[in-house]
């Protein structure tokens, strides 16, 4: 076939060059689509054109109409709606940029060149369709042309970003898949396996030869997700074994550590807590010339490390854990020697305390809804009820601790107070356990504690099925 192309170039319709495109597509003829794309076929045209023919209803594999509901009509919309929900990310936000709408038309000439200008810039030329990502992610939903979405995926704007993406959609089918399909289940299994390899191996690659370059990659914000930057598209996609890469720790510990420098020890970081961390010889910190400058007075100077000190990441986990730490011991004095029928001062204070828990898990409740919004946008609205948002709330194992806070804390004070004390006594101690059990997510991260917590988890599990 490529002889044809190199002695002369017949005259095809573009109907019927795209039909012999999808026709090859769908085959999985990688090299015939290679050579069509390279020598007769515009695939931003193509793309936009006929993406719908695409996704023909009778073309649709039966798994992911299942999948996608026997009642839903296969479009494209729904196709996409169906992705983003199983994602909860927007993955489609530039989708359609190319096509001209009524107000483009409408522009003045002004306008236009404005438009040029902003085009020119590295983050609007980003932010327009990139019509491979596009048909990788058709290929991917057809099941099976595994090697077809590898090469849109090699023609992706950003490829990271890309595999990443990829990766987490053909787990999302995966997990969907039915159990008794189990051949379409290992496909996809592998086909999972190997864009994340992908994923790891441009990281890698990028990690040897430009190492300096590789946390700029992980950390800039891509406007074509949402703002969001490649750690936060693996998290989001629960892609972690690519978050465990060398490259992605430093960059997780650069913000994990703010502007304090990494290079402090324990020793260091425990004494500059109780000298706020503005001794230049207790505490270092990560500053740019252009910070040093600007620090041209000592006020200046400790303004800025108070700032730096107490907005750490590290610095707010360390001194929530703190408190947490002395709330338990108050709460342990309290159940051993108090929380009779009348309140002490400390009773008071631990009152208090539980409110604002409480408080803060009917905020986290609440935000579910606003949170959904924000990683879908406006092109997929999507409210949900009461009981979704519980439904979503609960799939955090942990809150279940929480529930039992919010239950049993409030139930021990009343009756209590109601004169019930060894009744009441009873459920604050269930609830002290529960505020005990909560340490524990705190050391999931951990390499040494983390893998012996989800083994007791396990344990637990199957104590409780047995």
């Amino acid at each position: 076939m490529q002889h044809v192309f190199a002695s002369h170039r017949p005259d095809f319709t573009d109907t019927f060059k795209n039909n012999l495109l999808i026709r090859a597509m769908r085959d999985g003829k990688r090299e015939f689509v290679r050579l069509l794309i390279k020598e007769c076929v515009d695939i931003h045209r193509f793309q936009r054109s006929n993406y719908q023919q695409l996704f023909q209803a009778d073309r649709i594999p039966d798994e992911l109409r299942r999948q996608l509901k026997w009642d839903v009509d296969p479009t494209v919309d729904n196709i996409m709606r169906f992705v983003v929900r199983s994602l909860q990310m927007d993955v489609f936000v530039s989708y359609g940029l190319n096509e001209k709408s009524d107000q483009e038309l409408s522009m003045s000439n002004e306008d236009i060149v404005k438009k040029l200008k902003n085009l020119a810039s590295f983050e609007s030329a980003e932010n327009q369709s990139d019509p491979y990502f596009y048909l990788m992610i058709w290929a991917i939903l057809m099941m099976n042309l595994q090697d077809i979405a590898k090469f849109f995926w090699q023609h992706c704007k950003e490829p990271i970003p890309s595999a990443i993406i990829a990766s987490g959609i053909y787990r999302v089918l995966r997990k969907n898949c039915q159990p008794a399909n189990k051949l379409l289940a290992d496909q996809l299994s592998k086909a999972e396996k190997d864009f994340l390899d992908l994923a790891c191996g441009v990281l890698n690659q990028c990690y040897t030869d430009r190492p300096d370059e590789t946390d700029r990659i992980l950390t800039r914000k891509r406007p074509r997700w949402r703002n969001l930057t490649c750690l936060e598209i693996a998290y989001q996609m629960k892609i972690y074994s690519f978050m465990t890469h060398d490259a992605c720790k430093i960059s997780i510990n650069r913000g994990w550590f703010g502007k304090i420098s990494a290079k402090n020890n324990s020793i260091q970081m425990m004494s500059s807590v109780f000298v706020l961390g503005l001794l230049p010889f207790v505490l270092r910190f990560e500053e740019s010339d252009e910070e040093k400058v600007k620090e041209n007075t000592c006020m200046k100077k400790i303004r800025n490390r108070i700032t730096n000190f107490y907005t750490a990441p590290i610095m707010r986990f360390s001194h929530t854990m703190a408190s947490y730490i002395v709330f338990l011991g108050f709460f342990s004095y309290a159940l051993l020697t108090g929380f009779g029928d009348k309140l002490t001062y400390i009773e008071y204070q631990m009152c208090f305390w539980v409110l604002c828990l409480i408080m803060d898990e009917f905020r986290e409740l609440y935000c579910v809804n606003a949170d959904l919004k924000k990683r879908l946008g406006p092109n997929f609205p999507q409210e949900l009820s009461w009981s979704e948002r519980l439904e979503g709330y609960f799939t955090d194992k942990w809150n279940y601790f929480d529930f039992i806070v919010i239950i049993f804390f409030p139930i021990g004070m009343s009756l209590n107070l109601s004169g019930f004390v060894e009744a009441g006594r009873v459920l604050l101690a269930i609830s002290q356990i529960a505020f005990f059990m909560r340490t524990m997510k705190a050391f999931l991260a951990l390499k040494e504690l983390g893998p012996k917590i989800w083994m007791i988890a396990a344990m637990v599990n199957t104590q409780l099925l047995c």
